[in-house]
């Protein structure tokens, strides 16, 4: 019987695993929820930086739009060829950088303003003059390369492009006519640096994209973690996961603009950890009290289980008898112990009764037996008078030799299954008789493919041969008789596998349908029992694992076929007893 546990314990353990699961639920939300509460503050938070950005991007245009439109006086004045040794334009470039410097000025000086002049190479900004043979900046070099070649495509319009060196990103913004140039410049770090997307540890970074290629600030680019992130930001406009987010905002005038949030070292996370030590406490209090309560299983509720178990199970009557049922509740010892005595009392009667309807079996069974024998007993005994009269002695020696072999084989005890290669030779010894009967008529062949230590329950295969040379022969016909025994492996077991078939004229319908409802056989108005007895006595040694089949060949020409399957023997003193189910 398959032990369960005890209801009471079931209920607990399942009580307590809910708990966990809620708990694991609620904390993995809490967790979800944290992030998500501080990607959407950081987000809006530097969603309002981003239109200021935007806002003051516009309002650069329009002022670089007044300086080329409107105030072009003082660029005009410069000639197309100047060196630094013309000094009386000193005075000129003297106005247009005091007037950059106001420009700045209204900027918080984030951005620095330019005026460029292609034909002479000259680059005035607010503090300083570069012509073409100056020492100039790496980032002044690229902003010169820059703006030649838009003047050289001949572009109309404000232009604002980003460029990169020395490590660093740079946005400028560009209008030109007629070979000059006004602008600003300012590089991402300047840029960025009033802007605070980082809140309660979290880190926010603002970056821009245009055409495929990616600018940000010097901190965003130092950061390994940005890094890594930027092909994901190239191919994705958005995404969120539990350790970093990005959304991507479209900005007309510089490309598109990506807020990249870090989700993995802020207060809140902080929080969270601690409410997971929180939980890991719990689990540990709750691992205790499940080792109390494994505790009080075993000792207690174990054995108690146990004893009550074998209260119910009416099969392990066996352990009632032989187990100790040491017990560390003497109350429960005791009562087993009261169970035990009062169980050997029970088996003893079983035992009584069960010896009773083994014998009451095997007197059917011999009663079956000995219907058998002294039908062919008293026929060869006729025939032997027979041949007497006709003065036939040697035959008459030899038929009484088989037929001593046959009736030794026949008295002994019909209960213990025996050899098969004895059972073969005892049919042959019935075949060598019958043939002396009905020469002529019939040939017999035995082909056995198992080994001959295999044992069989006794005359059942005679049974079947008899019935085909009594009732099966054709008269002025040579029938053939054959006995096929190999063996076969199934799930349940090994077993014989035997097949008798002949030629002769096989069963008739009414023989094989009262073989069918298991009832005799009727011949000539006279029941015969022999295959009945034999199906009986089958069934009573081997149990259910043991099958006949009886039927007709299905080829025209052919007659009966037998199939048995037997369970395979090759015990030495197995008796019928043993194997009788009651």
């Amino acid at each position: 019987m398959k032990k369960r546990m005890k209801p009471m314990m079931r209920n607990i353990y399942a009580a307590i695993l809910l708990t966990l699961s809620v708990m694991l639920v609620m904390m993995l939300y809490s967790n979800w929820k944290v992030k998500r509460l501080a990607y959407d503050c950081l987000n809006d938070k530097a969603g309002l930086y981003m239109e200021l950005q935007e806002k003051e991007i516009q309002k650069l245009s329009k002022e670089l739009l007044v300086m080329r439109i409107f105030e072009p006086e003082l660029l005009m004045e410069i000639p197309y060829s100047v060196t630094p040794q013309e000094t009386e334009y000193y005075g000129l470039w003297q106005k247009i950088k005091n007037y950059n410097v106001s420009k700045a000025t209204v900027y918080n000086n984030k951005y620095d303003f330019y005026e460029y002049t292609y034909d002479s190479d000259l680059l005035i900004l607010d503090k300083q003059l570069y012509f073409s043979t100056s020492i100039r900046p790496a980032y002044l070099k690229a902003l010169r390369q820059e703006v030649r070649s838009g003047i050289d495509k001949g572009t109309r319009g404000i232009v604002w492009d980003f460029f990169e060196t020395e490590g660093m990103d740079y946005l400028y913004g560009c209008v030109q006519k007629n070979g000059r140039a006004v602008g600003c410049i300012v590089s991402l770090d300047q840029m960025l640096s009033d802007i605070e997307i980082t809140n309660l540890g979290y880190e926010g970074f603002m970056i821009f994209e245009r055409d495929g290629e990616i600018y940000a600030d010097t901190e965003a680019n130092s950061r390994k973690e940005v890094q890594e992130l930027l092909p994901k930001l190239l191919a994705e406009e958005h995404r969120e996961t539990s350790n970093y987010a990005w959304s991507t905002y479209q900005a007309p005038k510089v490309g598109n603009i990506k807020i990249l949030i870090l989700l993995n070292h802020g207060v809140l996370n902080r929080i969270v950890n601690i409410q997971m030590l929180s939980v890991a406490a719990f689990i540990l209090l709750i691992c205790v009290m499940l080792l109390l309560l494994w505790n009080l299983y075993n000792r207690v509720l174990k054995p108690m289980k146990k004893f009550v178990d074998q209260l119910k199970n009416s099969q392990e009557d066996q352990l009632w008898l032989n187990e100790t049922m040491e017990n560390s509740i003497p109350e429960i010892e005791y009562a087993s112990e009261r169970f035990r005595k009062m169980f050997r009392e029970i088996q003893t009667l079983r035992i009584d009764i069960y010896e009773k309807e083994l014998a009451e079996k095997k007197i059917i069974l011999e009663y079956a037996q000995e219907q058998i024998r002294p039908h062919f007993f008293l026929n060869c005994m006729s025939i032997v008078q027979s041949m007497a009269e006709l003065h036939h002695e040697d035959d008459i020696v030899h038929m009484l030799d088989v037929l001593s072999d046959y009736m030794k084989y026949v008295i002994q005890d019909t209960f213990e299954p025996r050899l098969i290669r004895d059972e073969i030779e005892h049919i042959q010894n019935y075949m060598e008789l019958q043939k002396l009967c009905k020469p002529g008529a019939f040939e017999f062949e035995v082909i056995m493919e198992t080994g001959d230590d295999c044992r069989i329950l006794p005359l059942v295969l005679q049974t079947f041969v008899e019935n085909t040379v009594a009732h099966g022969l054709i008269p002025g016909t040579f029938v053939e008789i054959t006995v096929y025994i190999t063996s076969m492996e199934t799930e349940d077991g090994e077993f014989l596998y035997i097949v008798i078939s002949d030629t002769g004229i096989g069963f008739s319908k009414e023989a094989l349908s009262r073989i069918e409802q298991d009832q005799p056989i009727e011949y000539n108005g006279c029941e015969h029992i022999g295959i009945w007895n034999t199906k009986k006595r089958v069934k009573m040694f081997y149990g259910e694992k043991a099958e006949i089949k009886i039927g007709n060949m299905e080829r025209e020409g052919h007659g009966a076929v037998v199939e048995l399957t037997l369970p395979k023997i090759r015990e030495k003193n197995c008796c019928l007893e043993r194997r009788v189910e009651m």
